[in-house]
């Protein structure tokens, strides 16, 4: 402890502070406060001579005491906030590095997919595995050979991750309806669709297998989500269902034609900012080429045939925006039963619909249609195959002719079953 002052230190107007009660009260703190400063802040308190010298303090010292500590305390404050970036620089390359790490490790939303036997495995863009999925059993694989709808990752319900699209046909019991899987990124089976349906016609009931002929997404406007689109078929000749999925795979409302259609088109081909959904096929009725187009908000029923024993039965009337059939050319006549709805294609104002008269093919007999909004047709057109093909068929005996300019008029007349609707 420190000795008595010599009288040169002292303050000489100022009293000196006789005890603990009156060094806390200069700081306005407890005693405790003032006791635990002196032993671990170097508080200049003073003590009289002997053990149990008698406690007393200066206030100028005391001043001095409280004056220094608070520079001692804004000068590490000072350093503290000097140093602060560069710990705070520090942090987030750190986080950025264990974020750059546990990016590259993990596996990334699937974009590629393989078929083993029963075993659907994804894999990310560095061709890491990402899941698996075992099936009871092994899908069939006809998509390499075209005609069925093949698997997609698509964006289905708008959050920046791809789902995946899988139709599931038995490889081994083809008798059976085909299954359309929307699986999560995570692998997770989100919910699934089957084609199986019991159908009545004026001529026939079809209760065994649906195949899945096409699926594609229809936006929604507005919205980020998509509807899907679901295009199954039992035969060539049966009904031919339409059905459209929310993202959640709940069914909206469906469509029956009697025939194949295929070559499913979303557009705004009428520019009023919504979709439309067009299809081409071939009418079982009339045997003739048709383009359906229908409403994603607003479609059902089953469509209208000529001949009873193709008519659907137990199905609303059918809601359409516009039903079309195309005559058929003379080869038609000739060589197939019926003609065949192809490609359509939306460019500008133009909505072009192949139709098929001989091979059903693109390196076959075809004639071009192109229509502006509200399906007015504006231009009728045939290929050079066409007139090659007429002329071949006339020197064999099959036509009377080559192909005539009375013949292509005649493809204009066109049969509008539903007139535009919208």
């Amino acid at each position: 402890m420190s000795s008595e002052p010599s009288e040169s230190h002292l303050p000489a107007q100022e009293p000196t502070l006789e005890s603990w009660k009156e060094i806390a009260a200069f700081f306005n703190v407890t005693v405790r406060t003032a006791q635990i400063w002196e032993t671990e802040r170097g508080l200049p308190v003073r003590r009289g001579p002997g053990e149990k010298g008698r406690v007393y303090a200066y206030p100028q010292e005391l001043r001095d005491w409280r004056d220094g500590t608070r520079a001692e305390t804004q000068a590490a404050a000072a350093d503290s906030v000097r140093r602060w970036p560069w710990v705070v620089l520090g942090a987030l390359l750190l986080l950025a590095v264990l974020a750059a790490w546990w990016i590259w490790s993990r596996p990334a939303d699937p974009v590629t997919y393989n078929i083993d036997g029963p075993r659907l495995i994804t894999y990310d863009a560095r061709g890491r595995e990402v899941w698996r999925r075992q099936f009871a059993s092994e899908p069939a694989r006809p998509w390499s050979r075209g005609g069925y709808p093949e698997p997609a990752f698509l964006d289905i319900d708008g959050d920046g991750r791809k789902e995946f699209l899988f139709p599931f046909k038995y490889a081994a019991k083809p008798e059976r309806s085909d299954i359309l899987y929307c699986f999560t990124p995570n692998g997770d089976i989100r919910w699934t669709f089957s084609t199986s349906r019991t159908i009545l016609t004026g001529g026939n009931t079809f209760d065994s297998a649906f195949g899945l002929e096409f699926v594609t997404l229809v936006p929604v406007a507005e919205k980020q989500e998509s509807r899907v689109l679901v295009g199954s078929l039992q035969e060539e000749d049966a009904p031919f269902r339409v059905a459209l999925l929310d993202s959640s795979g709940r069914l909206l409302r469906e469509y029956w034609h009697s025939g194949r259609i295929r070559n499913p088109l979303v557009t705004d081909f009428d520019g009023d900012g919504k979709p439309e959904i067009y299809l081409s096929g071939f009418s079982a009725g009339f045997k003739m080429a048709a383009l359906v187009a229908l409403d994603p908000e607003n479609f059902e029923g089953a469509s209208r045939e000529d001949n009873p024993e193709y008519q659907i039965l137990a199905m609303p009337p059918p809601r359409e925006l516009a039903r079309v059939l195309f005559p058929r050319s003379s080869e038609n006549l000739a060589l197939r039963p019926h003609n065949l709805g192809g490609e359509i294609t939306h460019a500008g104002h133009l909505l072009t619909v192949v139709v098929h008269e001989a091979e059903f093919s693109k390196s076959g007999s075809a004639i071009f249609y192109e229509f502006e909004r509200g399906l007015k047709l504006t231009r009728v057109e045939v290929g050079d195959s066409n007139v090659a093909s007429y002329k071949r068929l006339h020197t064999q005996g099959v036509l009377k002719s080559g192909l005539t300019q009375a013949e292509i008029d005649s493809y204009r007349n066109i049969r509008f079953l539903t007139p535009w609707a919208k």
